[in-house]
């Protein structure tokens, strides 16, 4: 069975025969702990039936237990499974439907337009490496949409929290040195901007 799943064979123990299919995605990894425990079930059974009953096992009619059992949980099964080659064998394999994951949901977005001579000005910072080169930027547009300018600036390696402080506070002042009165500031780090309306700026 293991051979179906693509993974090594033989465990030494039942924690580590369940977890080795943990790495594929929650359909086939609860699949593979269905053959785990159905097998450790029918093995005990076969044991018990030998010993009391005298009944011989075999083997085709445990393999086809088995196969039963992962039919009915890959049926009752919510999970889904990823697209890729690996997955797509292993259901093929098996014998048993796959699972697709659902649709994502576009969800629809309005943005808010500006008001007559109101400037947005979009700012962020950037790091590479550490230490390593950082910067900041900014990009301003009036209320039709048009670019009215780009900041740009080069700085000493800090912590991005206080990059992301610096561009905003650099980015007033060059909104005062082009004398945009009607500003609308925005930046992607929410840290920054909580330390800036609770008036806590660093």
């Amino acid at each position: 069975m293991a051979s179906l799943f693509r993974t090594q064979e033989g465990f030494t123990d039942h924690k580590s025969a369940l977890d080795t299919c943990d790495q594929l995605s929650s359909y086939l990894a609860d699949i593979w702990k269905i053959v785990v425990l159905n097998l450790m079930y029918l093995l005990w059974r076969v044991k018990n039936d030998a010993f009391f009953e005298g009944i011989t096992f075999c083997f085709s009619d445990i393999k086809r237990k088995i196969f039963v059992a992962i039919s009915d949980a890959a049926g009752l099964s919510e999970k889904n499974m990823a697209n890729n080659c690996l997955e797509l064998q292993i259901v093929t394999a098996l014998g048993v439907s796959a699972k697709a994951r659902p649709l994502s949901r576009v969800q629809s977005y309005t943005r808010a337009l500006l008001w007559f001579q109101e400037v947005k000005i979009n700012c962020g910072a950037a790091v590479v490496g550490s230490p390593g080169k950082a910067g900041i930027g900014a990009v301003a547009r009036n209320h039709k949409g048009d670019i009215l300018g780009v900041l740009t600036k080069g700085i000493s390696t800090k912590n991005l929290f206080f990059l992301e402080c610096e561009a905003i506070i650099d980015t007033l002042y060059w909104a005062k040195q082009n004398h945009w009165t009607n500003i609308w500031i925005k930046s992607d780090s929410q840290a920054a901007i909580t330390d800036f309306v609770k008036e806590q700026i660093p």
